[in-house]
């Protein structure tokens, strides 16, 4: 008997080793996601990118759009309108000419620069951030539309030059001809259904300067989409509209609001984004209402009105909108699930460049959720100056955000996966030496 019980425990013992070298050569969770998770490369994030956007930069061009050009009206080939687009193609170039594709496109030569994706050539998903840049023979326009102009310069400009391989394409488009009949986003629209194209957003942006002093701080720049509760007819794409408000509430001071158009654009007449609505793609029209001087000689910077501090969070908002959509196209829009476990939803994790398959991204033994609710940066390993003196023990027995299914005293989540697979791998290491010991003792 004595033999037969030593080819078993041999057995076992190979069984075990297999067993063991499976499991530590399998990935772990996080392992497999990590790449997918990763909004940006070379150490970016969104927050990296919402800062880029440079408020005298976006108020330079509005300037010489304004002073240094003028009027920009219809036809194409009136002095402003040229000088308008040349001055475009040349700026949009100046960004980063190896990256951008930048061309007039249709018949009123809207000025438009592609930041290709990664998926270019297999993809026919596309972002699309865009205004127009025509005015009324009368004006020249700060308000209608160089602030739209600008919008999607500095988006354009912080992306294209932020190193970041994006997956979807981004296409930047400066409209021409809004002010007569949308003639510029009718000839976008169809060149990208004749390319097969799927538009997963478009944020267009007109007139948004004005200082509306009858809304509060968090309603100064108002982004609307298609519908009206009131009216019965529901809502379309509002779901964005509460992406951007929130990449504006969770990375800047607020000033965004989404809302539905309701009778003030129903059937989404009043600037281009009617073009995408008319052809069932998704798209935000961000306005402001108007100001004395619209379709004045008075629209310029100089008109006390006028606000450029609200519009550059816009900016800021929609870079960063279109960089995770470029990256996780619809995904970007679950706000329910919680990969990781942690309290804060996909959605979030993404605006905060956190790692929605780690509850502790950064590695410090504080989870996100933890760092997250007191103001601490998830992303720096380094503890704030005044609660150095506190151990993750003393913050787990003093954690006030617990979910209230759990009892007062539970444990803050941590990352203790690895602590968890090495015991086990230690315990099933020891188990065959445990059973010699013990046959040899019996024996």
């Amino acid at each position: 008997m004595k033999p037969k019980r030593t080819s078993q425990t041999l057995v076992l013992c190979i069984l075990m080793f297999c067993l063991i070298t499976t499991i530590k050569d399998l990935p772990s969770f996080s392992e497999e996601m990590e790449g997918k998770y990763q909004i940006t490369s070379e150490g970016r994030n969104p927050l990296d990118i919402f800062n880029a956007v440079n408020h005298s930069q976006y108020v330079y061009w509005i300037r010489y759009l304004t002073d240094e050009i003028g009027t920009r009206p219809l036809p194409i080939t009136s002095s402003g309108n040229t000088r308008a687009r040349n001055w475009l193609l040349s700026t949009f170039n100046s960004f980063n000419s190896d990256r951008l594709i930048v061309e007039e496109i249709g018949g009123h030569k809207s000025v438009v620069a592609l930041l290709p994706g990664v998926y270019h050539n297999t993809s026919n998903k596309i972002i699309v951030v865009g205004a127009h840049f025509d005015t009324v023979p009368t004006t020249k326009g700060a308000n209608d539309n160089a602030g739209g102009v600008s919008f999607v310069l500095e988006a354009c400009r912080v992306l294209a030059n932020s190193g970041v391989d994006f997956n979807y394409d981004i296409y930047f488009i400066c409209f021409n001809g809004e002010e007569q009949a949308f003639y510029g986003s009718f000839e976008m629209v169809n060149y990208f259904k004749a390319l097969h194209k799927k538009v997963l957003i478009c944020i267009n942006a007109d007139m948004i300067l004005n200082d509306d002093t009858s809304r509060p701080m968090d309603e100064k720049q108002i982004i609307y989409h298609k519908g009206d509760r009131t009216m019965g007819r529901g809502e379309k794409y509002g779901e964005w509209g509460r992406l951007l408000e929130r990449i504006s509430e969770q990375l800047g001071k607020g000033y965004c609001h989404s809302e539905p158009t309701g009778e003030f654009d129903e059937f989404g007449i009043l600037s281009d984004h009617s073009a995408f609505w008319n052809s069932n793609y998704p798209a935000l029209f961000a306005h402001t209402i108007r100001d004395s001087q619209y379709h004045q000689p008075g629209d310029t910077l100089d008109n006390p009105e006028l606000n450029t501090t609200y519009p550059v969070e816009t900016t800021a908002s929609t870079a960063v909108l279109a960089a995770l959509t470029s990256q996780y196209g619809r995904e970007i829009l679950d706000n329910v699930n919680d990969t990781d476990a942690d309290n804060l939803d996909n959605q979030l994790e993404l605006i905060l460049g956190t790692n929605v398959s780690d509850s502790d991204s950064d590695g410090d033994g504080f989870t996100d959720f933890y760092e997250y609710t007191n103001s601490w940066d998830p992303l720096n390993p380094l503890i704030p100056e005044e609660t150095k003196n506190i151990t993750t023990t003393s913050v787990t027995s003093t954690n006030e955000y617990s979910n209230e299914s759990e009892s007062e005293n539970a444990e803050l989540p941590s990352k203790n996966s690895e602590s968890t697979s090495s015991g086990f791998i230690n315990f099933l290491l020891l188990l065959p030496t445990v059973l010699w010991t013990r046959k040899r003792e019996k024996y």
